[in-house]
């Protein structure tokens, strides 16, 4: 089962980490982000454009 935070409207670049601040996944050209094989957690996720300009950045809670 696929896990899709909100989609972009065009492709950027994501950036996971986890809730130590660790990087765990630098997506560049993405439009969404699979969690499926993550394990439940709090995760942060950083959304930037291609001028790597910060869109914005979530909290995400995710459940397995």
């Amino acid at each position: 089962m696929k896990n899709f935070i909100e989609q972009t409207p065009e492709a950027a670049n994501m950036i996971l980490s986890n809730a130590h601040g660790e990087t765990l996944f630098n997506l560049n050209d993405a439009t969404e982000l699979d969690l499926s094989g993550m394990p439940p957690g709090i995760y942060m996720l950083s959304i930037f454009d291609k001028e790597g300009r910060k869109i914005k950045t979530e909290q995400l809670s995710y459940l397995g």
